[in-house]
């Protein structure tokens, strides 16, 4: 009885940090997706390269304190109110 308890015990920690690195992966996605687009909105209508798009996002989430994710999403949002 013990045996199946420690058992069952080591897979539910085991499925509960896969479902958390599922999760962490999923948001991880999701930010690279926000830079993604936020990179594209730069280059069209800024007319910079991808690397300056991103370089620019980079240097503003560092003089912000604000994680990348964040300033892709002010790039965004201020997009769609032009």
């Amino acid at each position: 009885m013990v045996p199946s308890i420690v058992l069952t015990l080591d897979r539910f920690r085991e499925m509960v940090s896969l479902k958390a690195t599922v999760d962490d992966m999923r948001e991880n996605l999701a930010n690279r997706k926000l830079i993604e687009q936020a990179k594209g909105l730069l280059m069209d209508k800024k007319g910079m390269s991808e690397s300056e798009a991103y370089t620019a996002i980079r240097a503003k989430s560092q003089e912000e304190n604000k994680p990348m994710a964040d300033i892709a999403q002010a790039i965004i949002m201020l997009d769609s109110l032009l």
